[in-house]
């Protein structure tokens, strides 16, 4: 559940609305068909895009999340009946309040006066993104926004809002996401206002 959460910036109720799917290329990929409604409008199903991360010795880390789910390898959280759960926001703040790693983390984060909570999952996916230097229309498509303006929350709860490119319309291109990844491969690029870059 956290891998799908940080590797595609899903919010929590998305959980319950993925299947795998071929795409055009004949690639095995994520497929959400969750639909949140917006004021008079709704989001549109989307193909998900995976953003990698790095880990403590800055390697690459990538899961093959849809092999894993094809291959009945991914297990949702089940509820004390053994149906699947029903997951969203609460419920995935109730599983971290009881992980000691996440305790211990929000700890440290709230003695450095900054907010730790689960939408962070899909915060990090953002900043990631723009970190691979990803088009923000082209990651506000994968994020499954609509919206004129893409927000990314602070750490210490403030905002910071870019301005998105017209028409949102257009099809998500994988090109654009390859770039993105390829200029990150050759360096880190800085994010405003982002005191790690």
């Amino acid at each position: 559940m956290l891998r799908l959460l940080t590797q595609y910036g899903l919010r929590p109720t998305e959980l319950q609305h993925l299947t795998v799917k071929t795409d055009e290329a004949g690639i095995k990929r994520l497929w959400c068909s969750y639909r949140k409604a917006c004021g008079a409008q709704r989001t549109e199903p989307r193909w998900l895009m995976a953003c990698p991360l790095n880990d403590r010795l800055d390697s690459l880390v990538e899961w093959n999340l849809p092999g894993a789910l094809a291959a009945g390898l991914l297990k949702l959280p089940t509820s004390s009946d053994g149906s699947v759960a029903r997951l969203n926001g609460h419920y995935l703040e109730q599983f971290l309040s009881r992980q000691p790693e996440w305790r211990a983390l929000k700890q440290q984060c709230e003695a450095r006066g900054e907010w730790l909570r689960p939408y962070a999952f899909r915060d990090s996916y953002s900043l990631r993104c723009h970190r691979f230097g990803v088009e923000v229309g082209a990651v506000a498509m994968a994020m499954g926004h609509i919206t004129a303006l893409r927000c990314i929350p602070a750490a210490t709860g403030g905002r910071h809002t870019q301005p998105l490119p017209r028409p949102l319309g257009q099809l998500f291109h994988d090109e654009v996401w390859r770039e993105g990844r390829s200029r990150c491969a050759e360096r880190h690029l800085q994010v405003p206002g982002d005191p790690d870059c």
